[in-house]
């Protein structure tokens, strides 16, 4: 595949022609923006991804909340907010800036501008929408996790009804869409991709390790993201309960905000390793605090294509996880990582005891880990398959 970067005629991953128009392409992106998760990091990366006015492609970003990503886009992007955070008036200050900006495509990411966009669709707005699905859909159309069966039914109806394709991030995600009874050809499959390592970050790792106070030795493994049910928190404490008797000292850093912190910090204390957890809360510097991991550990109930994951192993991080959602597509168990049952914490425990022990063993997987994020996972080919669905439509 050549690059799309610089351009003008050329194909995607997809098979879809990139030939340049004359007319420049609108495309207006939706998302909430409240917190910081898998989304708000998935856009940032898309729409910096490249010059899009390379190719003729002009982007805007509606935020229905303020929020760290709009701090983030800021002055690299057009960015236009909702000024008063409440459902009715959030839907007229859409369809009036949408109406401004005439968009050829609108792109919505989660389900509030899902819903927002399929609203607007409905009462007769000529563009076609995109849906990006980053994460599990759900086993029926009533049945979306964390969600009530109305908001699932809703969703299931609004990508079902309104959107012209959906988007999905992993193989798996693909394929319960498609059990859900949408039209395989209704769905394309695009992969996260993520940028390359700061150029002074192994550095600033080292300097944080010291700041900490770990020991020569020790082995550092972490979870990065939101502290939600989902993420599998307390079965990562459970597993580290039993690791106490692992010959070199192991240290945990959880890394990153949200609901659970209080009940986290409560349970680790509760099963005796809480003076083995530093709990490190939102970090603006998370790309330097993954370098300083020597684990990643994901113990989550279901993952698109994480992040965090990706984040990781293009730093040399190795990955120790649950076999779950997109994960078995990324780690590659035995070479960039390891996979063990769901849910089995005991089995989860043995593998990051293993790694653990194994210095050598951890660098060859960290290396093989950056290779396939290269190759497999590039912001470049993201932009370029995502750009290909926009012109088809």
């Amino acid at each position: 595949m050549r690059s799309c970067c610089g351009a003008r005629r050329g194909s995607s991953r997809l098979g879809i022609s990139l030939t340049s128009e004359s007319k420049t392409l609108r495309v207006a992106h939706i998302v909430e923006g409240a917190i910081w998760g898998g989304i708000e990091a998935h856009l940032e990366n898309l729409v910096t991804a490249i010059d899009w006015t390379q190719h003729q492609v002009e982007l805007k970003v509606f935020l229905l909340y303020d929020g760290l990503l709009e701090e983030r886009l800021r002055g690299r992007v057009s960015i236009d907010r909702a000024r008063i955070p409440h459902r009715r008036s959030t839907i007229f200050w859409l369809r009036r800036s949408l109406a401004t900006f005439r968009p050829d495509v609108v792109h919505a990411h989660g389900f509030t501008p899902e819903a927002c966009a399929a609203l607007l669709r409905g009462t007769g707005a000529g563009w076609p929408l995109v849906v990006t699905v980053h994460s599990d859909p759900g086993a029926s159309p009533w049945r979306a996790p964390g969600r009530s069966v109305a908001a699932s039914l809703g969703l299931w109806a609004v990508r079902r009804l309104a959107a012209s394709r959906l988007i999905a991030v992993s193989l798996d995600v693909q394929e319960r869409l498609v059990a859900l009874g949408f039209s395989a050809r209704r769905i394309v499959r695009i992969p996260n991709g993520v940028p390359a390592p700061g150029a002074n970050e192994a550095e600033a790792a080292r300097a944080l390790r010291r700041e900490f106070g770990v020991p020569s030795g020790a082995v550092v493994v972490g979870m990065v993201g939101r502290l939600e049910p989902i993420k599998g928190h307390v079965r990562f404490l459970k597993a580290l309960a039993q690791l106490a008797e692992v010959g070199p000292a192991i240290e945990a850093w959880i890394v990153g905000e949200g609901p659970l912190r209080q009940a986290l910090e409560q349970e680790a204390a509760r099963l005796g390793v809480a003076p083995r957890v530093r709990f490190l809360g939102f970090r603006n510097d998370v790309g330097t605090v993954m370098a300083a991991l020597d684990l990643g550990v994901f113990a989550s109930d279901h993952e698109g294509i994480p992040f965090a994951a990706l984040e990781l192993m293009a730093r040399k991080v190795p990955i120790v996880s649950f076999a779950v959602g997109g994960l078995p597509e990324i780690v590659r168990d035995g070479e960039s990582g390891a996979l063990v049952a769901p849910y089995e914490e005991a089995a989860l425990a043995q593998a990051i005891a293993a790694l653990a022990t194994d210095a050598d063993e951890r660098r060859r997987r960290g290396l093989v880990a950056a290779a396939d994020v290269r190759s497999r996972f590039s912001l470049a080919a993201m932009a370029t398959d995502t750009l290909a669905v926009w012109r088809a439509l």
